[in-house]
């Protein structure tokens, strides 16, 4: 656990760990961005290369063009998100960023399922945790076998915390 998320929970008694999870590789989420704009300068290329007139789509590849390179420096900026849940709260720490919510400070917790219809088929998505001061914490949801997700669910209900979808 890095010293950061270790002094975070020390400082607000959070007690012993209960669960921890790493998030989406930022490996993954960079070769999304460089695709993006590999594909957005082949479109330029062709619209050039063909003479044809598409200003929608010349305007949404420029856009991908601007967009990609400062997604890439925002995800090497802040990294892989990890989530930690203690007895007595949680941390969430993504880059340089860390975000902490004690149990008692909760007011909801919305868990963001994909549509029943859909490819994903109500799968989890994500969820955010809302404080009573009103700050939000969006946690990326896991894969099949992810513990921290049903455990903050199960966690919080049984601590009184309203749970919607």
């Amino acid at each position: 656990m890095p010293q950061r998320v270790a002094q975070r929970a020390a400082q607000k008694g959070m007690g012993a760990l209960l669960a921890y999870r790493k998030g989406t590789s930022p490996l993954l989420l960079i070769t999304v961005a460089v695709v993006a704009f590999a594909a957005a300068i082949g479109v330029i290329a062709a619209l050039n290369a063909l003479h044809m007139r598409m200003p929608m789509l010349r305007g949404v590849a420029i856009c991908i063009l601007i967009a990609a390179p400062l997604y890439v420096l925002y995800v090497v900026f802040t990294g892989t998100e990890r989530t930690y849940l203690f007895e007595r709260g949680m941390v969430v720490a993504k880059g340089v960023f860390v975000k902490d919510a004690a149990w008692a400070e909760v007011a909801e917790l919305k868990v963001n399922k994909a549509d029943k219809d859909g490819v994903l088929a109500g799968a989890v998505l994500s969820y955010v945790v809302r404080r009573r001061d009103g700050k939000k914490i969006a946690i990326e949801a896991g894969g099949e076998n992810d513990q921290v997700g049903p455990r903050l669910e199960q966690i919080l209900r049984s601590g009184g915390v309203p749970v919607t979808q």
